[in-house]
């Protein structure tokens, strides 16, 4: 048998080209290329959209602008189903906390949504009510006596749509609300929601792009060094402990940046922000959820306090329940690691055994573990009130 046996038949493609009769003729038309019928074109798109449902970023970014029809699809969709997800907290001094939740959509103008107090209204004392809605007028104002509040966005807490609903894995923001109104009483507010959606998901789009950016190049750089261990979970946890470093640190750098660049309307490039002086925010340090302080957390405390980088991991949705619990047991124990030893044997360790799925000495069962790793603890709730028995709570659903 020869060589050339051995080697896969050919494919003989005879390309056929059109014959001039002179050099007078004119050129051949082009021939109409073959398209797909209106319906499954209609029924692939619609089918792509909702296979991004775990994905509302993505969607409202980018797949909004498809085409005019799906654009009117998605906002609809958004204004029932993502927009009553959507809670504002308005921090205050001290322990001060007001959450406001959606209460009715303009019927003339359905971009304009309005949101009533809820959680923490009944609670405002008599002069923290009388200059509330002064204080919200001047939210996004600098205040030299420091009585400015502080306005949080949360989407999507404990919805399971969103990441599965696991706790920490919502959206959690101080994206500016433009042109934010509020009554005379300060228990109204109304604003644009289109607008604020928009702001909202650019900035989660654009940290989303730089994380994944940030830890390939530290995977690249791990692997020169020879850094980089064999083991899968020995993986994953340096990629965590980098995401709860440095990424955080990062993010907390480019996003101010980022804004300072939209709010000068000039044409040009976004230029990343040089690498963050990691040795001057080394020690992390937090205020105690029930100390009077004189000014309203930032944003970086919320969400270093509420969110969980395991969700950012690339990947995550492919592991199993014990090694999601396994890395929120491993980023505690770096979070908190600056804390009183007593502290943490008497809170953290009963606390992570809840999360690794342990009763005792007893392994529970996958349904229990997915219990508790989807339950919600917010800023203000103190970390060691993780109970075994506890369901998501009223605020975790949503209200």
């Amino acid at each position: 048998m020869s060589s050339s046996s051995s080697l896969p038949p050919r494919t003989l493609i005879l390309c056929t080209k059109p014959i001039q009769t002179s050099q007078t003729s004119q050129p051949p038309e082009s021939t109409p290329q073959p398209y797909l019928p209106h319906e499954l074109t209609d029924l692939i798109l619609t089918h792509h959209l909702r296979s991004y449902s775990h994905d509302p970023v993505y969607q409202w970014t980018t797949l909004r602008h498809i085409t005019r029809y799906r654009c009117t699809y998605l906002e609809a969709h958004f204004l029932r189903f993502w927009l009553p997800k959507l809670s504002i907290t308005v921090y205050g001094k001290g322990i001060t906390r007001v959450d406001y939740r959606l209460w009715s959509v303009d019927k003339k103008a359905k971009s304009v949504a309005k949101f009533r107090a809820r959680e923490g209204w009944s609670e405002l004392g008599g002069e923290a009510r009388e200059g509330w809605s002064d204080a919200l007028w001047r939210a996004y104002f600098p205040d030299e006596n420091g009585d400015n509040v502080k306005i949080v966005l949360r989407l999507g807490v404990g919805e399971e749509t969103l990441n599965g609903g696991f706790g920490g894995a919502w959206i959690v923001s101080d994206t500016e609300i433009q042109d934010l109104k509020n009554d005379d009483e300060g228990r109204h507010v109304w604003f644009d929601w289109k607008k604020v959606i928009d702001a909202l998901f650019r900035e989660e789009s654009l940290m989303r792009k730089m994380s994944e950016k940030w830890v390939q190049e530290e995977v690249v750089r791990l692997k020169k060094s020879r850094e980089w261990p064999v083991y899968p979970p020995k993986q994953r946890n340096l990629i965590v402990h980098f995401l709860r470093t440095q990424v955080c640190l990062r993010r907390k750098a480019m996003l101010p940046a980022y804004r300072e660049y939209l709010s000068q309307d000039e044409n040009g490039v976004f230029k990343i922000p040089a690498q963050v002086e990691l040795d001057k925010i080394i020690k992390i340090s937090f205020r105690s959820p029930n100390t009077a302080t004189a000014t309203p957390p930032t944003i970086f405390e919320v969400a270093y306090r509420e969110t969980s980088v395991v969700f950012s991991l690339p990947g995550w949705q492919f592991l199993d329940l014990r090694e999601i619990a396994r890395l929120r047991v491993e980023e505690l124990r770096w979070r908190f690691k600056y804390w009183d030893g007593k502290w943490v044997r008497r809170h953290l360790e009963p606390a992570n055994d809840v999360l690794l799925g342990w009763a005792g000495k007893r392994e529970v069962g996958e349904k229990d573990l997915e219990r508790q790793l989807m339950h919600c603890r917010r800023f203000g709730e103190a970390v060691g009130s993780l109970d075994p028995h506890l369901l998501p709570g009223h605020w975790c659903r949503g209200g």
